[in-house]
């Protein structure tokens, strides 16, 4: 976000330019499956993943769960209770 703000002109910055630079930076930063998930039942990996991937997602919506369900393609109902078996704390993130 700060690189984008840096670089910036007079625009606003979009969502589409936010997923850019961030999956560009890990793409370089990270692997994409970590050493440790690998040494992980699966049942335990997937669970860490999901949850990695569902907090990214949700911050990338600015904490609208009604649009990360669009974005990840579950049902909204199952997407609340996805969240909350997994930990995953949508409630102070933004309104939905």
């Amino acid at each position: 976000m700060q690189r984008l703000l840096i670089l910036g002109g007079t625009e606003d910055i979009t969502l589409e330019e936010i997923e850019r630079e961030l999956t560009t930076q890990t793409a370089h930063s990270e692997p994409l499956v970590k050493q440790d998930l690998l040494a992980m039942p699966l049942r335990e990996a997937r669970e860490h993943f999901e949850r990695a991937y569902l907090q990214q997602q949700l911050l990338l919506c600015n904490g609208k769960v009604g649009q990360l369900a669009k974005r990840v393609g579950m049902e909204r109902t199952h997407l609340y209770r996805k969240l909350r078996s997994l930990g995953v704390d949508f409630r102070n993130l933004g309104e939905d």
